[in-house]
């Protein structure tokens, strides 16, 4: 009879499953960080109950339950590990699409994050977990110079165009599913859940700021896509992701709406929001922001004519202007914006009654 899995009483019920099933990930070529293996005990415990709050790291808890960090034991590789219901729909249906569009040995996309490798567990068939490549957040830097703005603009069209021309609808296009592959642009290997700190938590690390960069940005999370087989026009109940502001989930008598022109409004809205008014100097991407922003679905400008005229944009302007300094709008405030957008309304008309 095998003995009972012992779990410290400070691992929480969303990080419990992965620290059950930690050996299984071990034996595969994956290993999680100390907290999350069996037998872990808090490096705090001399210092009572205090102790956590005072910056250890085994005391760095998971941000989400289906995802957890870990590194690949034959290269030392770090990675994401993403749980799946593997007897759900929606479960089959995002490890379908991620894989389709990007398995590196299938050709992939460059703008469609890399699907590394697929599990099952024996002990959970119930499960599917995808490994994925550890990424940052898309603005874990600033854009310094016009061409990294305009560098991260081309591949974000681009890996549109690709998701588009492949069939597949995001569906869910926000600030929260585009990442870019920077962790080596860090002055010290960083810690996964706080990028501040050096992967052993003793000092800062920082980015490196002073050199233009040009990363690799991926969109991630197919949770919402849809793939809309050849020659059949698909349309899909309408649902909110990141984006409150698409005007036909929005328009109560919409039953119906087309995906890939949802992704086109969301595009937009993101370009708008975070490069054309959170900085100076990047009203050239404004005719794509307009194009795509269009109230009428039928009317929004396709991936590939907002590519044509990005490509048309960028040929018209020089290396002095390309490299010229990119300055933020100090006076435009994403959060203010957003948060207008979805509680505005409701606010106001609680005042008017009060």
């Amino acid at each position: 009879m095998e003995s009972p899995i012992t779990i410290h009483p400070d691992i929480s019920e969303s990080e419990r499953p992965w620290v059950e099933l930690q050996p299984e990930f071990e034996q595969l070529g994956y290993r999680f960080r100390p907290r999350f293996r069996q037998g872990w005990k808090p490096s705090w415990d001399e210092d009572g109950p205090a102790g956590r709050f005072c910056g250890a790291e085994d005391a760095v808890m998971l941000d989400y339950r289906s995802v957890i960090d870990a590194f690949r034991l034959r290269d030392k590789a770090r990675v994401v590990i993403k749980m799946l219901p593997a007897n759900h729909e929606g479960g089959q249906n995002e490890l379908q699409i991620t894989r389709y569009l990007g398995n590196p040995a299938g050709g992939g996309h460059t703008a469609t994050v890399p699907l590394l490798d697929t599990l099952v567990l024996p002990s959970r068939p119930d499960l599917i977990f995808m490994v994925l490549p550890e990424l940052v957040r898309w603005n874990t830097r600033r854009f310094a110079r016009v061409d990294e703005a305009l560098n991260f603009v081309r591949q974000l069209l681009h890996g549109l165009l690709f998701m588009h021309e492949n069939s597949v609808a995001h569906g869910d296009i926000g600030a929260g599913n585009i990442m870019m592959d920077g962790l080596h642009y860090f002055e010290d290997e960083p810690h996964p859940a706080q990028l501040s700190k050096r992967l052993d938590f003793t000092a800062p690390t920082r980015l490196r700021h002073y050199t233009p960069l040009f990363p690799k940005y991926y969109f991630i999370d197919f949770g919402r896509a849809v793939y809309n087989p050849p020659g059949y026009r698909l349309f899909v109940a309408p649902e909110y992701g990141q984006d409150w502001s698409v005007p036909e989930i929005a328009d109560a008598n919409v039953e119906k709406v087309d995906p890939f022109k949802v992704d086109l409004w969301s595009m937009g809205r993101f370009l708008s929001l975070y490069l054309v008014n959170s900085y100076i100097g990047l009203d050239m991407l404004l005719p794509i922001v307009q194009g795509f922003m269009q109230v009428d679905p039928n009317a929004r400008m396709t991936a590939s004519d907002a590519v044509d005229l990005f490509e048309s944009i960028l040929s018209r302007l020089s290396d002095i202007e390309l490299s010229s300094e990119l300055l933020r709008n100090d006076s435009y405030s994403v959060s203010s914006v957003l948060f207008e957008e979805r509680y505005g309304e409701v606010l106001r008309a609680v005042d008017n009654m009060t």
